[in-house]
């Protein structure tokens, strides 16, 4: 996507953001999609490119940081567009600028907190993806067997199919 101009509109027009100069940064790091930081003038922007078929992809990557920015355990970006335009299928939200030290055990208890706030049940309301790989996400009342089915069940099936 060259020019960026449509998709800076949609974001000025949706955030009520000033007229300003466009300005798209590769950003490295993922093999899966394009990943870019966009500014419009002071505002700063992460946006994910792939596909036309992908979009998919991104609107359940929307529900799943929704659902856990709903959950206020963790800190994620929120997101402003899901769409696609141009050729390609775009996520576009929230630049965060990662810096410091990770701390594993404030993650772990986030990610409990994070889990322990919705439901008895194990799953989610939408299949996303794990990378480029399909995860489905069918509601289970038991763990064990969700995880037996949707996660490593899964993923060893993928395995053997691909042997």
């Amino acid at each position: 996507m060259t020019d960026w101009q449509p998709l800076a509109a949609s974001l000025a027009e949706q955030l009520q953001l000033p007229p300003a100069e466009v300005r798209a940064t590769p950003v490295y790091g993922g093999d899966i999609n394009q990943a870019w930081k966009l500014e419009l003038g002071n505002y700063e922007f992460f946006v994910k490119l792939n596909r036309p078929e992908r979009l998919p992809m991104f609107d359940a990557e929307r529900a799943g940081l929704e659902a856990i920015r709903s959950s206020a355990s963790l800190r994620v970006p929120e997101v402003f567009l899901t769409g696609q335009m141009a050729g390609h299928a775009f996520i576009v939200m929230e630049f965060i600028e990662l810096a410091g030290q990770a701390d594993a055990g404030r993650l772990a208890v986030a990610l409990a907190a994070m889990h322990s706030r919705y439901n008895d049940l194990f799953g989610f309301y939408a299949d996303n993806t794990i990378g480029s790989t399909a995860q489905v996400n069918t509601f289970n009342h038991d763990w064990i067997d969700f995880w037996r089915r949707h996660r490593l069940g899964f993923q060893l099936e993928l395995a053997a199919r691909n042997d």
